[in-house]
């Protein structure tokens, strides 16, 4: 028996490449964006004597003009445990976001990018038990063209020496022309 190819089998063949190019762009997001979907009000990273937690765990720009330009959103973080806690890396989702990090002596680390597109993401600074710091991320509303409008998402990962996972801020708005 013969089979021929016709456009109902085109059309499954289709749908099932589309299947697969979706798991396997969000089954990596999976491992690293629990910290950012825990409950409750802070986004913690735990260990036994350190625990980095943010005042908050997201923040909403609502509509974002790419006629004004960047917008910029400062969370703060706290040592909370007993020891000091080692900032190790600094990063951001995409090309469009960068971040910073500033202690309350006044330093400034960064700014820190998307992992592999050019620049360090390492950082070697300790916060002490009880300390606080500003971690500020930029995002440019024009990054990806005069065409990419409408909502997005993106986060910046901390990695400590506190746990195997990063803490992951995300942020959400909606690009307007």
């Amino acid at each position: 028996m013969e089979q021929k190819f016709n456009l109902k089998t085109l059309g499954v063949i289709i749908v099932w490449i589309g299947v697969l190019i979706g798991v396997a762009y969000f089954v990596p997001f999976k491992k690293i964006l629990p910290s950012v979907k825990n409950g409750g009000n802070n986004a913690v990273v735990n260990m036994t004597s350190v625990k980095l937690s943010a005042s908050e765990k997201e923040y909403d720009f609502g509509d974002v003009s790419m006629a004004n330009g960047k917008v910029k959103h400062s969370y703060q973080l706290k040592n909370e445990g007993s020891g000091d806690l080692n900032v190790e890396a600094v990063w951001t989702s995409c090309m469009c976001t960068v971040a910073e990090i500033k202690t309350k002596n006044g330093r400034t680390y960064g700014p820190f990018g998307m992992s592999g597109h050019g620049g360090s993401n390492k950082t070697d600074f300790k916060i002490a038990a009880g300390e606080e710091f500003e971690l500020i991320s930029e995002f440019d509303p024009n990054a990806h063209g005069p065409d990419a409008t409408g909502p997005i998402q993106r986060v910046v990962f901390v990695k400590t020496d506190a746990d195997k996972e990063p803490l992951g801020l995300l942020f959400m708005a909606n690009v307007i022309k």
